[in-house]
């Protein structure tokens, strides 16, 4: 009985956090960099999610996310074909990176909330493109090999050169993933699983040693905090 009253009472503040976050659009919705505020709008939709299969729903949480996407989506260009840019904020240097994480979560927030609103232009062909959109320019680009299951960090627009830098980070490939999936739940087409399964299976000969998950960092003891914190995102996905 107390652990079912200790769960409510923390489902009850998370609720409330999220809630009066999303009211008020500050900063944990509203960054100068589109994966973080993505993050943000995926969790409301998961939020969302559990709230509906409780019987119950807000307006507020869709609300947020939905600011989230179309900000994130006006920092999508034509630059390099398309693609969205990590920052826009005022130091210079951070803004030509169009990178794997902002298109990914940005993909994922747009199909998981088509499940919500039935909006077809979240999968493809609105104003600025859609999910369908985002993956097919993630492949064109060659942040994303659809034969071989690898991936690239970041696409660098500096001087419209569109060079591919960086290696792979286990969580976009966990975000990539579980993108796809919502993508085949929103459209029926199980393209986007086949696709799934290349790269989580190139993911898993990546990134694991004797079942135990490993960033390529590991092995030079060079890991920064993100890399650190972040690895087990691709078990959660």
């Amino acid at each position: 009985m107390n652990f079912i009253l200790a769960t409510d009472k923390l489902y009850l503040a998370t609720r409330w956090a999220a809630i009066e976050t999303a009211k008020n659009r500050n900063n944990y919705v509203f960054t100068e960099y589109t994966d973080d505020q993505a993050w943000w709008a995926n969790g409301a939709l998961r939020l969302e999610q559990y709230i509906r299969s409780t019987g119950d729903a807000t307006v507020e949480l869709l609300k947020a996310a939905q600011i989230v996407i179309n900000d994130n989506l006006k920092h999508e260009t034509e630059t390099c074909g398309g693609g969205i840019y990590w920052y826009h904020g005022f130091f210079r240097p951070f803004r030509t990176a169009k990178t794997t994480i902002s298109n990914v979560l940005t993909m994922l927030t747009m199909a998981t909330m088509f499940s919500f609103t039935h909006d077809a232009t979240l999968l493809h062909g609105g104003t600025h493109g859609g999910a369908i959109d985002i993956y097919n320019w993630l492949l064109t680009s060659g942040l994303l090999n659809a034969q071989t299951g690898d991936q690239k960090d970041t696409l660098d627009t500096a001087h419209d050169n569109c060079t591919l830098v960086g290696g792979s980070l286990t969580y976009e490939y966990g975000v990539l993933v579980q993108a796809l999936i919502a993508l085949e739940n929103a459209t029926g087409h199980a393209q986007y699983i086949v696709g799934a399964m290349i790269f989580i299976q190139n993911a898993i000969k990546k990134f694991t040693q004797n079942n135990i998950i490993y960033e390529k960092c590991d092995q030079t003891n060079t890991c920064q905090g993100d890399q650190l914190a972040f690895r087990g995102m691709i078990m959660v996905h």
